[in-house]
């Protein structure tokens, strides 16, 4: 397992351990059993091989690249390794299990005072300290064609973009959405329940971890999947109550609702089917993850407010305060719960503890005092439950645009909550809302540098027009690029 292998039709090598390997002549991937299979026949023959050769009973193991997962951890366990060391970031606390203790991968034209300063590095700048953050958000729409050739011209496109710019991360949409409506009716990457428009995410995002130097997200629905018309849980649908003034609005984006167990399955299966056939840093859970103050009215739905002590009936919960506020801060902390297990069931399969998420917020969430009533989202919680919050910093309303005062007011919105500009990335929009016209880099820079001075840590923006070249990297590369901020700091810590 000590090597790359093929891990994707396009010819990638992945470290064997932990990915599911492609094979070529039959033109599919390995299925859960041939991985299991394969990987704890590679591990017993190791450990015989030590135990024949030298009589040493093997009590642990060292994963190649740092690479695991749940799968490996089971089956080495079943051998007699309980003692686990990865390249997870981070010091080894008391809290470190026994199976994800921490090593540091030391290069070859490292000195002293290189490795005094990356350890600590390690200590300063992990844990509850986040990185300086600077986000690109890429659409594999863009680099989609029919020809796969020209995907590969793109994917040489975006990378070259990247490198230049050298931002921290990259948010790739691995599902499709030509119209930009938030509802993804493919995925690029296999699965079980929605058409695969091409296997394109785990190209590109290893290209990027790889060859970018940068981690990569994948940005994701939690509900908003348009799932075939005979699916069996195609209607499965977020229900809304009578009388509710953004029915029509709510139409256009349909989701499936998370109460029902049938829809949760189909959502799990998808985050598993992402997770198993590609390899990446973190997940950011999109815009679609919100109920309103007349949503979830579902049988499914309905039997879980009741388990909470609530009616049945959102007309007699509309009537109460009590019940209301009962009601809204359980579906807020059921929306959290949901992409909590989500990612636990990612970091299952992508190795523990570097998995990060976020959680994309509008604006209104943030400008709203009544938030959690009108979205089931709130600033407070999700600083909580996620990594990171991703802001889209822009207004909601038609007509309105993110000027100087609107972005001051959201900076002082988000500073009032304790620890929150320390966590949430400032996403501007690259392209205008009402005209679809790019923003000006120049436009871009000037808003990054004003929230910047006013004490926003994280930065980023999208989408990223890689084909034309928008937004100038040469114009954003100071704000955009970490690689000075970070050589800075380890100055300072050495």
């Amino acid at each position: 397992m000590h090597h790359g292998a093929l891990a994707n039709p396009q010819g990638n090598e992945l470290p064997a351990a932990s990915a599911h390997l492609y094979l070529a002549d039959l033109k599919r991937y390995e299925t859960d059993d041939e991985y299991h299979a394969r990987v704890k026949g590679d591990l017993q023959r190791s450990v015989d091989l030590i135990q024949q050769n030298t009589g040493v009973t093997v009590r642990s193991a060292v994963w190649p690249y740092g690479m695991y997962n749940a799968a490996l951890i089971k089956a080495s366990q079943a051998l007699g390794m309980a003692v686990h060391f990865t390249l997870d970031d981070g010091p080894n606390t008391p809290d470190v299990p026994l199976t994800q203790i921490r090593r540091l991968l030391v290069s070859y034209d490292w000195d002293v005072g290189t490795l005094i300063a990356q350890m600590r590095s390690s200590q300063a700048y992990r844990g509850e300290h986040n990185p300086v953050e600077r986000v690109v958000n890429v659409s594999l729409d863009e680099m989609y064609d029919l020809d796969p050739q020209k995907s590969e011209e793109k994917l040489g496109r975006l990378l070259d973009r990247i490198k230049d710019l050298e931002p921290k991360s990259v948010y790739l949409q691995a599902y499709s959405d030509p119209d930009n409506t938030g509802v993804a009716r493919a995925t690029y990457f296999p699965n079980r329940h929605l058409p695969m428009r091409a296997d394109l995410f785990n190209r590109t995002a290893w290209q990027l971890i790889t060859r970018a130097g940068v981690q990569v997200y994948a940005r994701m629905p939690l509900l908003a999947f348009a799932l075939p018309p005979q699916h069996p849980a195609s209607g499965r649908l977020v229900e809304v109550a009578a009388g509710s003034p953004n029915a029509a609005r709510d139409a256009r984006m349909p989701r499936l609702s998370p109460f029902d167990p049938v829809a949760r399955a189909v959502i799990q299966d998808l985050y598993d089917d992402l997770t198993r056939y590609a390899s990446f840093n973190g997940v950011v859970f999109g815009p679609d993850a919100t109920l309103n103050a007349y949503e979830d009215t579902g049988a499914a739905a309905l039997a879980v407010y009741r388990s909470w002590g609530l009616p049945a009936d959102i007309a007699q919960i509309h009537a109460s305060d009590e019940l209301m506020q009962r009601w809204v801060a359980g579906k807020t902390a059921y929306l959290n719960a949901f992409t909590n297990q989500l990612a636990e069931r990612v970091r299952a399969y992508q190795g523990g503890g570097n998995v990060l998420t976020a959680r994309t917020l509008p604006a209104e969430a943030v400008f709203d005092a009544n938030a959690e009533r009108n979205f089931s989202q709130s600033l407070a919680s999700s600083l909580v439950n996620y990594d990171f919050i991703a802001l889209v910093a822009a207004p909601g309303a038609a007509g309105e645009r993110p000027d100087d005062a609107w972005l001051d007011g959201l900076t002082k919105a988000v500073g009032k909550q304790p620890g929150a500009l320390a966590k949430t990335v400032f996403e501007l929009p690259a392209v205008n809302r009402e005209s679809q016209r790019p923003v000006e880099a120049g436009v871009l820079r000037a808003q990054m540098k004003r929230l910047n001075a006013a004490g926003v840590v994280h930065l980023g923006y999208g989408p990223d027009d890689f084909i034309a070249n928008r937004p100038d990297t040469t114009v954003l590369r100071d704000v955009m690029s970490v690689q000075g901020t970070l050589r800075s700091n380890q100055g300072m810590l050495g």
